[in-house]
């Protein structure tokens, strides 16, 4: 309607064809994602309203598994985000905090739990911790059990896993005090943290311990 009203280069249709773009992005459609994003991303120069596009693309190719996409969105903005910010600031613990989030989604563990571990120093030092900290927290410790590999040597690997363990559970308990500020979308954060506990517990073959969370997951779905 905006563009039969408007005309397709009015930003009023590129705002609505972005967030079109986001819609199809969240509900997995990611080829038409990226068609209307990309379409909107061309016009920044015209537009800077429309900026946010660019986290939004970005986004789109790490959930849709486009690595090498991803990292030409990702790479540049992080050199960016070290120029424009404080290294020691809040703002920039969260946005490198996303980025590394982005590049756990992408599959590249390694490269987020650099990014992660940065976030994560940054969030220790505030005195008032607010529940996207811990999430960062809880995406250090997936990033860290998901790029320990078996074949390494097993003391090393096993002491990776117990980093994994700690970060997951401090920042699953850290949510858990926090879950009634949080969005119902970002709840999902929760869930995630209670099955990586559950992945290394089975690595550790801790009986007692997948049992106990196990039950914890089974309360929190009913």
């Amino acid at each position: 309607r905006s563009e039969e009203k408007l005309g397709r280069g009015h930003r009023e249709t590129q705002v609505a064809l972005a967030n079109l773009g986001v819609n199809y992005r969240d509900n997995d459609q990611f080829e038409e994602a990226i068609v209307c994003l990309n379409e909107v991303y061309d016009n920044i120069k015209k537009m800077p309203v429309l900026g946010w596009s660019r986290r939004a693309l970005r986004t789109t190719y790490a959930k849709s598994k486009q690595v090498d996409k991803f990292q030409e969105f990702a790479e540049p903005d992080v050199k960016d985000l070290r120029n424009q910010l404080p290294a020691d600031s809040v703002q920039f613990g969260l946005a490198i905090g996303r980025i590394g989030n982005e590049y756990l989604v992408a599959g590249l563990p390694s490269k987020a739990e650099d990014l992660l571990h940065e976030a994560e120093e940054i969030f220790k030092e505030q005195k008032e911790k607010i529940w996207p900290y811990f999430v960062t927290t809880t995406a250090l410790g997936r990033a860290i059990l998901q790029s320990s590999k078996p074949t390494e040597d097993n003391e090393a690997n096993n002491e990776r896993l117990k980093t994994a363990e700690s970060l997951l559970t401090r920042g699953y308990e850290g949510l858990v005090q926090r879950e009634t500020t949080m969005p119902d979308p970002a709840k999902i954060y929760i869930s995630r943290a209670i099955n990586d506990l559950i992945e290394v517990y089975t690595l550790f073959n801790n009986e007692k311990e997948i049992k106990a969370w196990q039950k914890t997951k089974s309360e929190r779905q009913n």
